[in-house]
């Protein structure tokens, strides 16, 4: 059984191995880094892990600078299976 600090530790690692994996797919194809690309990164945060250590819920923040707005959008991840509910 993995405790809590593991789970938590695994749970951040897999969050920031997600967003740059979603990043690197977005690239230019002269692999430069733009504003645009900045300006398009996710933030991932708040991973929190179930009472029971079954799933762990995270969000991720995107903005629209065209729209000037922001969203939100809560995950949940199973802590024994990389499947997103």
């Amino acid at each position: 059984m993995l405790n809590v600090r593991t789970i938590a530790w695994l749970a951040t690692v897999m969050l920031l191995l997600i967003s740059l994996a979603s990043w690197s797919q977005d690239g230019n194809a002269n692999g430069n880094i733009t504003v645009d690309d900045i300006l398009s990164l996710k933030s991932v945060s708040n991973p929190q892990i179930s009472p029971d250590g079954d799933w762990i819920a995270y969000t991720v923040e995107s903005l629209d600078f065209e729209e000037d707005e922001s969203s939100t959008q809560i995950f949940m991840v199973s802590s024994d299976v990389a499947e997103v509910v």
